[in-house]
């Protein structure tokens, strides 16, 4: 999943946490050109604070240590995670996902990605003027 969201929608890896105690990592990434503070060690503590505070969202993937399988999307007829959403700016991004044949659409018409686990990413574009 993190070269998903890496390579493929061009979000940027900017701390990642173990939390050993319970048995999982968190990853946080988002739609950035900014560095943590310490790019070097994407571990160090005050790449955590700085994640917290940014004005942005991230999004955080929790990797659970020695699981094995994946998340998979509710069926219509079961209630359940249905898809995230994250909106891209980036005129170059929308072009690649949109050329390379990776997006779908949906049946209410917005087009999406779906992540190597199965989680359905609606991709909203944000127009600037």
């Amino acid at each position: 999943s993190l070269e998903f969201y890496g390579e493929v929608l061009g979000m940027k890896l900017l701390s990642i946490q173990p939390v050993k105690q319970y048995g999982f990592v968190l990853y946080f990434l988002a739609f950035t050109d900014e560095s943590p503070p310490n790019p070097e060690d994407l571990y160090a503590v005050e790449n955590r604070e700085w994640c917290w505070q940014r004005p942005y969202t991230t999004l955080e993937l929790q990797h659970v240590l020695g699981r094995r399988g994946s998340l998979r999307n509710a069926g219509e007829a079961q209630s359940g995670l249905d898809s995230i959403v994250v909106q891209v700016g980036e005129d170059a991004l929308w072009q690649r996902l949109r050329d390379g044949g990776v997006l779908q659409e949906d049946s209410e018409k917005r087009p999406f990605v779906v992540d190597p686990d199965g989680l359905k990413v609606v991709v909203e574009r944000i127009y600037t003027i």
